[in-house]
């Protein structure tokens, strides 16, 4: 703690000017090193960016790697008395990494004169003053609460400090998300006309890929006669699996294929099978849904259609077609999902 005193003390009679050594390495996404040395004199006056280490200059050292769709950058911060200071920053985008990284070094250097807020950066290049190695300036290294603080060691074998992570953008998330959604709708699966139909939906939804097994509920109808009444209707599932592409950050539109199985039981006191009979209908196909996003909340427009690979048909005496099963079907209905 002395020996950070005494170096203030002789940095304030000294000069005001911090000599900086700045290396990058980043993708080609990313912005160039003027950038990242623009943002730093934006941010403090005092930082003198230099091209050459000098015994009293600072280092600071931002490394960047893109891992899928996100930057993740490691600033090591190296001075002649405080050692190595290692952060860490994260973000969608690697602009704002760098940002995020010009702060922190400044306010670790300059932390009474560093400008917090919003700042104008200049890209224009400006010239590298020269250092002069005859009477080198001591380098000023106020540390706030917020930062740890070490005590000065052998140049040797200068102490490492590793601070906690600093995102710079939204919080990473998992690239897997569980959703759970109710809809309704209607369909002509088991009759050729348009009957209501209820559903409840688990999916796992990737970035750009979704898995849906939706239970299903048909609401059939009864049909009187003269030897009865018979009624039909329909449960089963429907296995879905979709491609996204997202439009903007609201809207999404998936589409990929479902396979449909509904299994419908038929009572009818004259029915060709008497009594109680039970069609098993297996239909692949098409299937499509438009997506609102807000928030966790989820609303979709969805439809498809089926190919039944099995045609069913129940007749009654004297009261003639009851339930037939068409070939091709369609499907449309709304849900409302949450994300986790």
């Amino acid at each position: 703690m002395t020996a950070w005193v005494l170096w203030a003390l002789v940095a304030g009679a000294g000069g005001d000017r911090i000599d900086l050594l700045v290396e990058l390495q980043a993708p080609e996404a990313c912005p160039p090193r003027a950038r990242f040395e623009a943002e730093l004199r934006a941010r403090s006056e005092k930082l003198r960016i230099v091209d050459a280490p000098t015994a009293q200059a600072a280092t600071v050292s931002l490394n960047i790697t893109q891992e899928k769709k996100r930057f993740v950058g490691t600033s090591k911060v190296k001075t002649a008395m405080s050692g190595v200071t290692q952060r860490q920053f994260k973000s969608a985008q690697c602009e704002t990494l760098i940002q995020a990284a010009a702060l922190a070094t400044s306010l670790l250097l300059d932390p009474e004169g560093t400008k917090t807020g919003e700042v104008t950066v200049s890209l224009e290049p400006r010239p590298v003053e020269p250092v002069d190695a005859g009477s080198p300036e001591p380098v000023v290294v106020v540390v706030d609460a917020g930062v740890p603080l070490v005590e000065p060691v052998d140049a040797g074998a200068p102490p490492v400090v590793v601070a906690e992570p600093v995102d710079a953008g939204a919080p990473a998330s998992s690239p897997v998300q569980l959703e759970l959604a109710l809809g309704g709708g209607v369909t002509t699966a088991i009759s050729g006309a348009i009957d209501p139909e209820l559903q409840v939906s688990v999916a796992l939804q990737w970035p750009r890929f979704r898995l849906a097994l939706s239970p299903r509920y048909i609401v059939g109808r009864r049909v009187s006669s003269a030897n009865g009444v018979a009624q039909y209707f329909a449960a089963g599932g429907r296995l879905d699996g979709l491609f996204s592409v997202p439009l903007g950050t609201v809207l999404r539109i998936e589409g990929g294929a479902q396979l449909s199985v509904l299994m419908v039981p038929v009572t009818g006191p004259e029915a060709e099978v008497p009594g109680r009979a039970l069609g098993v209908l297996v239909a692949p196909g098409p299937f499509a849904r438009v997506v609102v996003l807000v928030g966790s909340l989820r609303l979709a427009l969805e439809g498809g259609l089926g190919v039944n690979l099995r045609a069913e048909r129940y007749l009654i005496d004297g009261a003639g077609l009851v339930f037939t099963a068409p070939r091709l079907f369609g499907t449309v209905g709304l849900s409302v999902g949450w994300s986790f």
